[in-house]
């Protein structure tokens, strides 16, 4: 039986479909989705200008938040990173034409639903620019959150106030019901490049005993930062019962970024799986899952790193 502590089934969630209608051509290259960072950061300079907050401060608090003011919490958790994490769903080539529609699902955390008004500004200013390397101008024309019965509804269309936007918002815990693992043995695929570093090394072949730290820092430190909830006093037990499970087959592979379109950056990551089994499984399963929410190692806020889950 999986479980999970109950102060997650007050911890928030936004499930949230952003659908942009493309308006010239673009060739969207492999991991072009996993690079949003600085076109978004780009476009977020250029819409927060003139809008009333300072635009330094409102870009911060979205792409860079600030440390906890407690300097245990600063010792026990990670750097935060954003409060949303964008799913996209793979890194597969797509060729756009005017007139497709791609739908980029983001979703967001506890208190960075409030900051939905501001990345939908960032993608209409994105739009103008272009969607990578200034190809695929795009408009940004509704979007949609799901909620717990798994329907979609629009909450905001083009030309609609930013203000008062009202997403339909879903707790964290019915979200692990639907990707928890049924039994003792589940498989675990990477399904986009993940950069994990162990011991000043990037893992090419992570075994489960070094991927499940990655998955807890990252679950604890983004529902530390954003909704509150101190995992960390949980995680000594949860790495022993890691050390106990068996791993029953893998395989990997891996991917150089500068292969995914980005000549200048010479970092790589690992695509793959690893099927695990035993008694152990059941108290693992809710991070694991949680870890299929949030994504794991560097730029899993934009899409790297992602997971998903399935019984064996």
């Amino acid at each position: 039986m999986n479980d999970w502590p109950p102060s997650l089934n007050s911890a928030d969630l936004c499930r949230v479909r952003f659908a942009l209608d493309f308006l010239s051509p673009c060739d969207l290259l492999q991991g072009d989705l996993l690079r949003l960072r600085r076109p978004l950061m780009m476009a977020a300079r250029q819409g927060f200008v003139g809008r009333g907050e300072d635009p330094e401060l409102r870009l911060r608090r979205l792409f860079d938040p600030p440390l906890s003011s407690d300097p245990f919490a600063v010792k026990r958790f990670q750097k935060p990173s954003p409060g949303f994490v964008v799913h996209p769903n793979g890194i597969a080539d797509q060729k756009l034409e005017a007139g497709d529609r791609l739908v980029i699902e983001t979703l967001f955390f506890g208190s960075a639903i409030q900051l939905m008004a501001d990345f939908i500004l960032c993608l209409q200013n994105l739009g103008r620019s272009g969607l990578a390397r200034g190809e695929g101008l795009f408009e940004l024309t509704e979007v949609a959150s799901v909620g717990e019965d798994g329907q979609q509804r629009v909450f905001w269309r083009q030309k609609m106030s930013l203000e008062s936007l009202a997403p339909q918002i879903v707790t964290i815990d019915s979200a692990l019901e639907d990707c928890l693992p049924a039994g003792r043995a589940y498989r675990i695929e990477v399904i986009t490049p993940a950069r994990l570093l162990h011991r000043g090394r990037l893992l090419r072949a992570p075994k489960f005993t070094q991927l499940f730290p990655f998955m807890l820092r990252r679950v604890s430190s983004l529902l530390y930062a954003c909704c509150g909830l101190e995992l960390a006093d949980e995680a000594g037990w949860l790495l022993d019962a890691a050390s106990r499970v068996a791993e029953v087959d893998s395989g990997w592979n891996w991917h150089d970024w500068r292969q995914l379109g980005e000549d200048h950056d010479p970092v790589g990551g690992v695509t793959g799986h690893l099927t695990v089994e035993g008694p152990d499984n059941a108290q693992l399963g809710w991070i694991v899952a949680l870890a299929t929410l949030c994504g794991i190692g560097k730029g899993a806020a934009y899409g790297a790193g992602q997971l998903r889950l399935f019984d064996r």
